[in-house]
């Protein structure tokens, strides 16, 4: 009994916290494995639509708003 307690306490720190549903749902970008999950799907969905190399990133398909930079280059390359 003893032994399995103590084997118990040294696992302790890899057992991840229980996640409630409300948080989840309320929040699922806080949490990092549901932010892995989501984005594994999302990038399964929608992975086809950037295109290796030439200038495009596949993390732009994350980010919630465009950099700066390549928002001005696009808009530079319209203007030409």
């Amino acid at each position: 009994l003893c032994v399995r307690a103590m084997i118990r306490i040294k696992r302790l720190r890899y057992t991840p916290e229980p996640l409630r549903v409300e948080d989840a749902l309320r929040d699922p970008y806080r949490v990092k494995v549901l932010r892995k999950v989501i984005d594994g799907c999302a990038f399964r969905v929608y992975g086809h639509w950037v295109k290796k190399g030439e200038g495009q990133n596949r993390a732009a398909l994350f980010e919630n708003t465009p950099r700066c930079e390549v928002y001005n280059l696009y808009i530079n390359s319209l203007n030409r």
